[in-house]
């Protein structure tokens, strides 16, 4: 009878020597980058933590090239990044397509760390103690995670979920699940440190609420027990996966996001449908490249139907499809998505021919990687989940390079010392990008702040500074003319203000609605209500289920003195969201005009009526 699971199977190649210093800091600082946050930012989460991971990524490939990436995978990652170009090259704005956009700003600098950290862990399978240097990074960030999940629990911040040091509790939920399938081996080997990084990593699960990441974990955990088949060991899996199930019912919020209690978990699973329905349609009118990176957030209001706006509404526009696969055929298309998919079958190939001679170090890897790819068919991206995914596949897949022989003469002689060494400029140029880019969120959350406190000159210089460190960032010229045109509708500084930041936005972002509102708004404070309609209609042509937009232009209209037709224009508002009291209030004020009072007086009913649902 056969008792032996495959996690018990020993590794059947040499290993390195022990890793270098260099090595050590550059892989703790790789995994440790998911606690790397920057207090005072206005973004403090995603930037820092991949700025964190990219002078890891640095240190490590400057190790000698003993194991890397299989060479197919590498070729075919360059032929997916070309296709990718060429799809930000092709997209309405190419500038923001190229160097990403707020708030992941997974463009450039944020890819080539996602590359490097894949090549990275390539780089460092082999090494004598990277895999227990590894399992302990992460299994003591997990310890961290899980205290500051615990904290926040107890005493409430202004998030309605636990989010710890990740700014979102899906992407906890996703790091969490990953960790804890990835220290699994060892909790059967009843190592201390793992047991206590994979309960740390279970309990911040649990807080999180992620349905997607709590189904990913299941997930996982099939994938370890076929593994440990004929073996007691399995029966310890199961015992876990009910252990995670039970806390998770014994979690009220976590229970009440379950079982579908939850409105906003409802409405949020809903949402989704909507979301991905209307991505499809957006892909069938660019089916071969996409609307490139970071496009989508602008692209899919023409998709976007009646029932997007009845029963999600247009607040907080995803710049995402929230579906792994969406995500990329909306960033890159057919192409990109083609390129990624040969990518995905050469990883599978690779990575069972690591099984069949090392399939305990990756045994617990590859369940993480399969708990990823499933949170995300409901997530998106970000560097505090991607970095520790991007290192397990290069992990996985690792192939280790000869020491002697003609082929390694061969590869010296094409690979001198400067093809080792770009890569590690070439990442350490993207650290320091990444480390300027997180200082500069400190200026703009400075500038926010003296914005809404009416300090217009301090506000402008903090614009300028953080506009020097991050000169590649289009973005910064819309969150710019956001903060100017809120502060304008809330009276605390001159109206004119926002005219000049508003324009310079509008006329590099003339496909965004969320621009086109601000510029309205903006005009409607400077009594231009002629411009501010112009601004409006032609957004709504471009994105005609967005209820913000039909709103605003028959609030500009009845500014205008057109009092008939602002009353057709809300009422087809009313129509595109019936749940919004906020159409009805404004026919109220309408109606006052116009001198129906009993039209007046069943609007306000009807406002009323809507607010108190």
């Amino acid at each position: 009878m056969v008792t032996e699971s495959l996690l018990d199977r020993p590794t059947s190649r040499p290993a390195l020597e022990s890793l270098p210093r260099r090595g050590v800091v550059g892989l703790v600082l790789v995994l440790a980058s998911a606690l790397a946050l920057l207090p005072g930012a206005s973004q403090p989460y995603p930037l820092a933590k991949a700025a964190v991971a990219a002078v890891g990524a640095a240190l490590v490939l400057s190790l000698r090239r003993r194991c890397g990436l299989p060479v197919w995978i590498t070729i075919w990652i360059a032929v997916a990044i070309v296709g990718l170009l060429i799809a930000a090259v092709m997209s309405v704005n190419p500038m923001a397509a190229v160097f990403g956009r707020f708030p992941r700003y997974e463009g450039l600098w944020v890819v080539t760390t996602y590359l490097a950290v894949l090549a990275a862990g390539a780089r460092l399978r082999f090494w004598r103690n990277a895999r227990e240097l590894v399992e302990r990074t992460l299994a003591v960030a997990a310890l961290v995670v899980c205290a500051v999940a615990a904290f926040q629990q107890l005493v409430p911040s202004g998030s309605y979920r636990v989010e710890s040091v990740f700014g979102n509790a899906s992407d906890l939920g996703a790091w969490a699940a990953i960790v804890a399938l990835v220290l699994m081996p060892r909790v059967l080997e009843r190592d201390p440190l793992a047991i206590a990084g994979v309960a740390a990593a279970l309990i911040s699960l649990v807080l999180s609420a992620s349905r997607g990441a709590l189904l990913g974990l299941a997930v996982g955990l099939v994938f370890l027990l076929v593994c440990s088949y004929r073996s007691r060991r399995g029966l310890w899996l199961v015992g876990i996966g009910l252990g995670v199930g039970l806390l998770a019912l014994l979690t009220p919020f976590t229970r009440d996001r379950l079982t579908g209690e939850s409105p906003l978990a409802a409405g949020t699973a809903a949402g989704r449908t909507w979301l991905w329905a209307d991505t499809v349609t957006l892909l069938r009118e660019h089916p071969i490249f996409g609307v490139g990176p970071s496009g989508f957030v602008d692209g899919i209001g023409a998709a976007h139907g009646a029932g997007w706006a009845a029963n999600v509404g247009p607040v907080k526009p995803p710049d995402s499809p929230h579906n792994l696969v969406l995500q990329m055929l909306s960033a890159g298309g057919i192409f990109f998505g083609l390129a990624l998919l040969v990518i995905a079958v050469l990883w599978v190939v690779y990575a069972r021919r690591s099984w069949l001679v090392d399939s305990a170090p990756i045994a617990g890897a590859c369940a993480g990687l399969a708990a990823y790819v499933v949170t995300l068919m409901t997530h998106f991206t970000s560097p505090g989940t991607t970095v520790t995914a991007a290192f397990l596949g290069g992990w996985v897949v690792s192939t280790q390079l000869p020491t002697k022989g003609p082929a390694l003469a061969m590869r010296e002689r094409l690979s001198p010392k400067l093809g080792q060494w770009l890569p590690v400029v070439v990442v350490a140029v993207t650290a320091v990008v990444l480390a300027a880019t997180s200082i500069s969120e400190v200026f703009i959350a400075r500038a926010i702040s003296a914005t809404e406190a009416g300090r217009v000159d301090q506000s402008k210089q903090d614009w300028q500074i953080a506009a020097r460190l991050r000169p590649w960032d289009s973005d910064l010229t819309q969150r710019e003319a956001r903060a100017y045109s809120a502060a304008v509708q809330r009276g605390v500084i001159p109206a004119a203000t926002c005219l000049a930041p508003t324009l310079r936005a509008y006329e590099q972002f003339p496909s965004s609605s969320e621009v086109a509102v601000d510029r309205a708004l903006c005009l409607d404070a400077n009594v231009k209500y002629s411009d501010a309609f112009t601004v409006v209609s032609t957004a709504l042509q471009r994105d005609p289920a967005n209820v913000d937009l039909a709103i605003l232009a028959g609030v500009t209209k009845a500014e205008a003195g057109d009092l008939n037709q602002a009353e057709k224009l809300l009422l087809e508002a009313a129509a595109l969201r019936p749940t919004s009291p906020v159409p009805w209030q404004d026919l109220a004020v309408v109606y006052d005009r116009i001198g129906n009072t009993s039209a007046a007086a069943n609007a306000r009913a009807r406002a009323a009526e809507l607010k108190s649902r």
